[in-house]
């Protein structure tokens, strides 16, 4: 046990990070209906806006000047990707006639909510992992029991109400938002049911692993490392047709954002220090 640190939290607080991820994944969720996953993943990266407000105002942590550069630029990197996704419509978008992309703007606006709930989600991990010794893996267990309580009562709660948008409709099903029996249906269908498990393990994976970065390097420090996904997803995208290089405009701007990202991901994270123009203070 570390030294001034406090044993076993209230089961409440140490399961409220669920109840704000579950928010935050849940508005992600939502979000790819409108969006490609390459956009979602690049602007995924915005959420250091937030986890750097929330770590200034809620854990009384300094923000340097170079660090406050690195914010200014993901900001640009980030309107810049919503541009491209907005201004250029993918192939086949029911909106492309229009002077912008409207399912394109929902998305962006549902993706841009969910990265408040995420922010604080990681700063209240760390705070709460600064004050008491907890185990990750008790962590997990308690977040993932609010999580599910708090998933079931949306459910129950989408479950009745009839979805006004048709790209989020189960048209067999009578066109609620959700659908409990439409899903365990296509759970069924070819290999579906893998996938779903396979990304039931991922995610736990990926909790367990940022929880234990967040405990040993700060909120900060993990949705750094998580910047690292960003090419790799934009790549696959274009290889398997989800993203396509065609306009050449929207093309230059999420290379022009994601070049943004990534030099925010350098500045922040201090492996270039810009010492001449004294943005290493505070």
């Amino acid at each position: 046990m570390h030294k001034g640190k406090k044993l076993h939290p209230p089961w409440y607080r140490a399961g409220f990070g669920g109840f704000c991820d579950c928010f935050g994944s849940g508005l992600q969720t939502f979000a790819l209906f409108f969006i490609p996953p390459s956009i979602y993943s690049i602007g995924k990266n915005a959420v250091v806006i937030f986890t750097a407000i929330f770590s200034t105002f809620y854990l009384k942590k300094p923000l340097y000047r170079h660090q406050k550069l690195a914010i200014l630029v993901v900001m640009i990197g980030f309107i810049m990707v919503a541009l491209s996704t907005i201004c250029f419509p993918a192939a086949g978008d029911n909106s492309k006639s229009h002077t912008f992309n409207f399912n394109s703007v929902i998305g962006i606006i549902c993706l841009f909510l969910s990265l408040i709930f995420q922010g604080f989600c990681y700063c209240y991990q760390e705070g709460l992992l600064d004050k008491y010794e907890v185990n990750v893996m008790q962590m997990i267990g308690f977040e993932s029991m609010v999580g599910a309580v708090v998933s079931s009562v949306i459910m129950v709660v989408v479950t009745n109400i009839t979805c006004v948008h048709p790209e989020c409709c189960n048209a067999e099903m009578g066109f609620p938002i959700d659908s409990p029996p439409g899903a365990f249906h296509d759970l069924r269908q070819n290999n579906a049911l893998l996938i779903f498990i396979l990304c039931t393990l991922s995610i736990m994976i990926f909790n367990l692993c940022g929880l234990t970065i967040t405990k040993n390097g700060g909120a900060v420090f993990k949705v750094i490392l998580d910047t690292l996904r960003t090419i790799t997803v934009w790549i696959i995208s274009v290889i398997i047709g989800f993203e396509s290089l065609n306009p050449v405009g929207k093309v230059v701007l999420e290379l022009a954002g994601i070049a943004f990202l990534i030099m925010r991901k350098l500045v922040y994270n201090e492996l270039v220090v810009l010492k001449k123009s004294e943005l290493d203070k505070n």
